[in-house]
């Protein structure tokens, strides 16, 4: 605890000593986090994959092996018995300096991803009883946040994959992305999007973390649309392997065997129950699902089956066996 202690002690100290120009969240207006969910992880990766054979390899094996892996998992054969601590580098790269994001800003957002991670998160209690036996547990994956990054820069629409996350001149490079999460902290996305990921199959490449739109980063304002953290925690689900709930396609599968099929992305802060039809059938949907496409306030739950993969990706056998604590 000591150790912890200091280290928010001095990162505080190296927040005012880099930058002056922090804005405080209470001069950004409710409007400005007004926007639909949009996660552009799935076009971000399609991107790369039309521009990469090598990579497109990678992950048609990957997709091969997913099935196999799930059956492993509800075997109980893959299950991870310790806890992970995966060391976090927070990047934030900003031309606007209302978007250069405060020390409790970063450490806001790591409590999120551990309370979540945790299933002690504020609003777990309203899960449904219908999702109560296929609840997560304890995921047994922490974060802490060991260093950040600001840069100030022209640009001011972060375009996916460019030079703002790839060399220094332009913005920051990833910090040894084998060993740390990055997370960069951006002004706008293109596309009006609220962030994307890389996915594990792609670890240790220079792209390879998390994009964040800024007002979208850490706890800022619980009326907001996205002001409960939860964007991040919706990216790093897919940093740690897991997909959009419906499959990115029209009743699609996220290869997760405990999450309900559902027709398309929902969106705002639908009732319960919320039905949606495949195959002719009809189902209770699980809106309240982190990879779902919600509002922050109607997002609170992960599958044990999803939890079970995202620790498995952090296991000996996983893409992210080496994010270690170092």
């Amino acid at each position: 605890m000591k150790k912890r202690n200091l280290l928010l002690f001095i990162l505080s100290i190296l927040s005012s000593c880099r930058n002056e120009e922090q804005t405080d969240m209470s001069q950004i207006e409710i409007s400005s986090f007004n926007l639909e969910r949009k996660c552009s992880s799935s076009e971000a990766l399609e991107q790369r994959l039309r521009s990469s054979p090598e990579l497109k390899n990678m992950y048609t094996k990957d997709l091969h092996e997913e099935e196999l892996i799930e059956k492993n998992l509800e075997s109980g054969k893959l299950i991870n018995n310790e806890t992970v601590v995966i060391p976090v580098i927070v990047n934030v790269v900003y031309s606007n300096p209302v978007n250069n994001v405060s020390i409790d800003r970063i450490l806001s957002q790591e409590e999120v991803l551990n309370n979540t991670f945790a299933s002690t998160n504020f609003d777990i209690g309203k899960i449904p009883n219908l999702f109560k036996p296929v609840k997560a547990g304890n995921i047994k994956i922490r974060f802490t946040v060991v260093d950040f990054k600001r840069r100030k820069v022209p640009a001011q629409i972060w375009q996916a994959d460019k030079n703002l996350m790839k060399t220094e001149q332009y913005g920051i490079a990833a910090t040894n992305p084998n060993k740390y999460l990055n997370i960069w902290v951006v002004d706008n996305l293109d596309q009006s999007s609220t962030g994307y990921s890389s996915f594990p199959f792609e670890h240790g490449r220079w792209y390879d973390g998390v994009v964040i739109r800024a007002v979208n980063f850490g706890v800022t304002n619980k009326n907001a649309m996205y002001g409960l953290g939860r964007t991040a925690v919706h990216e790093v689900g897919h940093y740690l392997g897991l997909k959009h709930i419906w499959g990115d396609t029209a009743c699609g599968t996220d290869n997760i065997n405990d999450t309900p099929q559902q027709k398309n992305a929902i969106y705002g802060n639908p009732n319960f129950p919320f039905y949606t039809s495949c195959g002719g059938t009809r189902r209770v949907a699980m809106t309240m699902n982190f990879m779902n496409y919600v509002d922050d306030r109607s997002m609170y739950m992960f599958t044990r089956n999803q939890g079970n993969r995202m620790e498995y990706e952090v296991s000996a056998r996983g893409h992210r066996s080496s994010l270690r604590k170092n």
